[in-house]
Parts: C-alpha cells; sequence; structure tokens
C-alpha cells in the first residue's frame, strides 16, 4: 500500500507533474471505478455475519468524545482559530483509499462491507462536524451555505453506492451476470490508481514551520483515536473481524480533502497540507504497530 504511495509522489514529482492529470485520476476512482466496487461486493456480503448495531456504535463513540475534548481544550486554552480547525479536521476525518486498501488485504472476506458501513455513517459525522467547527470558529466572516453542503455529502458517490448495495443485498437481489463482469472489471484499477493519487496529493516540501500544530493532530489521529477504540471494546464487546476493521479506521491517516474545506471556510489550510502529509508518512510506521498491539 505504502509502495503504491510513493510510487504515486515520485510519478507526481519527476514524471507526471501536471496537476490536471491527477485530478481527473482522482475523479475517475472517486465517481466511477470506487463505486462500482462497493456495490459489487456488498451486494454479495453476508449482512447477517456482523452485529451492525454494536458495530456502528463502537465506530462513532469514540470519534464523539474525541470532538468534545478538542473543542473543550479550545474553550479554555484558546489556540488560533484558523490553526484550531485544522488540527480538529486532521485529528477526526480519515483517508478512505487507505482505509480501503487495508481493509481489503486484512479482512477480505468482509472488508468492502465494512468499508460501505464506515462510509455511511463516517463521511456524514466527520464531516458535519467539520463543516460545524469550521463555521464556529471562522473569524473572517466566510459564509458556508449548509444545505449545499448537506446535500454534497448526501450525495457523495461512496455514500450512495454503499446504500445501493445494502439496499440490494437486503431485498436478495443480485447483481445479472453481465453487470457483474463489467463492475468486476471496471474495480480492478480502483486501488492501485487512488493510492498513486493520495501519493501524488504529499506536499512535502511545503511543511508548515508550526511543528507543535502539526505533531498535536497527528499523535490524536494515529496513537489516540486508536487507545479510544481499544477501550471501547471493553464496554462494547465485538468479534475479531469487526475489531480489525475499527482498528483499521481508526488508525488511518488524515483525508486529503480536508485541505479543499479548509480552503473554502477560512481554515489553515497551508497547515491542513502539513498535517495530511506528515500523518501519511507517519502512519507507514504506526498502522501496523497499533493493529497489531491492540487488536
Amino acid at each position: 500500500i505504502f509502495m503504491l504511495i510513493l510510487t504515486g509522489y515520485i510519478l507526481k514529482k519527476y514524471f507526471i507533474k501536471e496537476d490536471y492529470f491527477w485530478d481527473i485520476v482522482e475523479k475517475l476512482v472517486y465517481y466511477l471505478l470506487l463505486p462500482t466496487l462497493l456495490i459489487k461486493s456488498i451486494v454479495s456480503s453476508d449482512l447477517n455475519s456482523i452485529a451492525l448495531g454494536d458495530f456502528t456504535l463502537a465506530l462513532v463513540m469514540p470519534t464523539f468524545v474525541l470532538c468534545l475534548i478538542l473543542v473543550l481544550y479550545q474553550k479554555y486554552y484558546k489556540m488560533d482559530n484558523a490553526n484550531f480547525t485544522s488540527i480538529f479536521q486532521g485529528s477526526i476525518r480519515y483517508n478512505s483509499y487507505v482505509l480501503l486498501s487495508m481493509l481489503l488485504i486484512m479482512l477480505p472476506e468482509n472488508g468492502m462491507l465494512f468499508f460501505g458501513i464506515i462510509t455511511i455513517f463516517m463521511i456524514v459525522s466527520t464531516n458535519l462536524l467539520s463543516v460545524l467547527i469550521l463555521s464556529i470558529y471562522d473569524k473572517n466572516g466566510h459564509k458556508f451555505q449548509w444545505k449545499i453542503t448537506f446535500k454534497k455529502i448526501i450525495l457523495n458517490p461512496l455514500i450512495l453506492s454503499s446504500i445501493v448495495g445494502l439496499v440490494l443485498n437486503l431485498l436478495g437481489f443480485g447483481l445479472p451476470e453481465i453487470v457483474n463482469n463489467y463492475f468486476t472489471h471496471l474495480s480492478h484499477s480502483a486501488l492501485s490508481l487512488s493510492l498513486l493519487a493520495v501519493g501524488a496529493g504529499l506536499k512535502i516540501k511545503t511543511l508548515s514551520s508550526d511543528k507543535v500544530s502539526i505533531v498535536v493532530p497527528t499523535v490524536i489521529k494515529l496513537l489516540i483515536l486508536p487507545i479510544f477504540y481499544f477501550v471501547t471494546f471493553y464496554f462494547i464487546p465485538l468479534e475479531d473481524n469487526l475489531k480489525i476493521a475499527i482498528m483499521i479506521y481508526g488508525s488511518v491517516p488524515t483525508a486529503g480533502n480536508a485541505y479543499i474545506l479548509a480552503k473554502q471556510m477560512g481554515g489553515n489550510y497551508e497547515l491542513m497540507a502539513s498535517i495530511i502529509t506528515v500523518t501519511t508518512l507517519v502512519s507507514i510506521l504506526t498502522m501496523p504497530i497499533v493493529i497489531y498491539l491492540l487488536v
């Protein structure tokens, strides 16, 4: 996985330097390749094999607890608002491409189903929480239209394809063979291209000089949040596969599109870019260790 990310970085730095090329690659993955992979995999999954309610509760609770702690910290210590919004996003948002790749490697039978469930609940919640925090702590008068934002989140192709797959599964409808084969061929390149795009998005040369504001969300995202999930398992017993899926989710780096949101809503987008880059690079070391020690 991380060799593919490194390959994307090298390609962007030395060979295919045009930003528009990588924008097209990411759109292709986001709007076509990953949705077809999600639908195909979820339709054929066994929903009865997982405790959906417990899984969802264990997934959501630690993130909301962490959000509350971050807001209370800001209330009493009052760091720069723009920096805080980037630290907040860096602490709770997750990279879908790395998550999906890890789930499929470690949980090949149900990894795609777990990804679909995580997508439905966590993309919505982490995006809305991020928009809320950016709106509250923006002091520059940026206006943000909640209806448009919510519509974009709900119409997220990963969310929609997950819902379609789950509905078809629950109704007992399989995909016709020709559609299944078509989706199979389309989805073959999804993971490779998505990880190359992650690597191409790394901005190593433009790391912020504010080291503390980079280190804090990196530690929170890659260490503290996984520990929160580990503690949750004592209160919500889960099967091993569900624990592994949650620990993978808790230990992946920060989402690349957090940079776009920070830039749109008056956050410190340069700091956000640095947090994304550092969490991605550091997770090369922390993900295997965290998953091994805490599962």
